[in-house]
């Protein structure tokens, strides 16, 4: 007699299905709550917890970086990477279900997701991996992803980091995290820069538009009256910026002999953070004009564990964060050109 042995749900399809006990579609999946939706991808990313991702390191990460279009990047508005695409950069990370919280805030005038939003996925990364070295201080790249679930379409997905060629600290939280990044100065990283700009006239910036276009619930949009800021930055609680050193100990390079070492550390640091402390500070600038005068950002929301970080080789390999286009921002607000 022949045993039937049920297996968990390894794709988007498969998980989709198991939940609505539907046929998969892409269309029937946005259709669904944000609710849902979250739901679906956290039991994907949970069904693979404590693994990371294939990723490729090396030479073989430049090549493939140049092998790969990104007009997909911007252009798909799926959760999920089409099968045979890979990462080449931001490989493996950590993932937590976070809250977008304004509350004390609401008197800032940005829509859609900028008002809050309850389900969201946070993916903290380092954009290359470090293998075994000194507590020499080396350049550190990390960089955050942001994805807010929303009723009936596609999610809302922000990017950022410090910068692309990096940070001299291993605290991944000595400095905030910026949608506008600015250029590379490093040989590969101009190269990289090179590559994504066929895709977009502005590679170091996110457009925001699209986040403001559309609240979390269903009937929650705005049309022409979309109103988004020109920059939004992620800053560390003082206390959780402060609560890590600069270096890395000998003590973890020599515990931790490969190229997986800095993202070790990276761990090591977000796995001390619990659900319900604030994770960022969301701060913007709301037009090019305010930022060149100087001033500082205004405080818009917070985010919000609500889970613990962990790992899972279905973020690192399958997950996607869509990265909007700058000039269809431009579009909207030719001024600030």
């Amino acid at each position: 007699m022949s045993t039937f042995v049920s297996t968990a749900p390894t794709t988007l399809a498969e998980a989709f299905t198991a939940h609505t006990n539907t046929a998969y579609t892409e269309d029937s999946y946005q259709a669904l709550p944000a609710s849902d939706k979250n739901a679906i991808v956290w039991s994907l990313v949970e069904a693979t917890q404590g693994k990371t991702g294939h990723g490729v390191t090396g030479f073989g990460m430049i090549t493939s970086g140049f092998a790969t279009c990104h007009d997909f990047t911007m252009e798909h508005y799926g959760d999920e990477l089409k099968p045979g695409r890979r990462k080449f950069i931001h490989q493996t990370g950590l993932i937590a279900q976070a809250r977008l919280d304004t509350t004390g805030y609401e008197s800032h005038p940005f829509t859609g997701l900028f008002r809050g939003a309850e389900h969201c996925l946070m993916r903290c990364s380092l954009a290359k991996r470090h293998s075994q070295g000194s507590s020499e201080l080396k350049n550190n790249t990390p960089g955050i992803a942001l994805k807010v679930f929303r009723d009936g379409c596609h999610s809302g997905n922000m990017v950022a980091m410090y910068g692309v060629d990096g940070q001299h600290s291993w605290n991944f939280f000595r400095y905030p995290m910026t949608t506008a990044v600015g250029s590379a100065t490093e040989f590969k990283t101009k190269l990289l820069g090179k590559k994504f700009a066929q895709a977009g006239m502005f590679p170091g910036r996110n457009g925001m538009s699209d986040f403001a276009s559309r609240g979390a619930p269903k009937n929650d949009t705005y049309g022409d009256a979309t109103n988004f800021p020109f920059v939004v930055e992620y800053h560390p609680p003082q206390e959780l910026s402060e609560q890590f050193n600069d270096e890395m100990t000998d003590e973890m390079m020599q515990h931790n002999p490969d190229e997986m070492a800095g993202h070790k550390h990276m761990k090591s640091q977000l796995s001390t953070i619990s659900p319900g402390d604030v994770l960022f500070l969301v701060k913007v600038w709301s037009n090019p004009w305010e930022k060149e005068s100087g001033a500082q950002p205004t405080t818009i929301g917070r985010i919000i564990l609500k889970t613990n970080f962990i790992e899972s080789s279905y973020s690192d390999d399958h997950l996607f964060f869509k990265h909007q286009r700058y000039e269809e921002d431009f579009v909207l607000r030719p001024s600030w050109g």
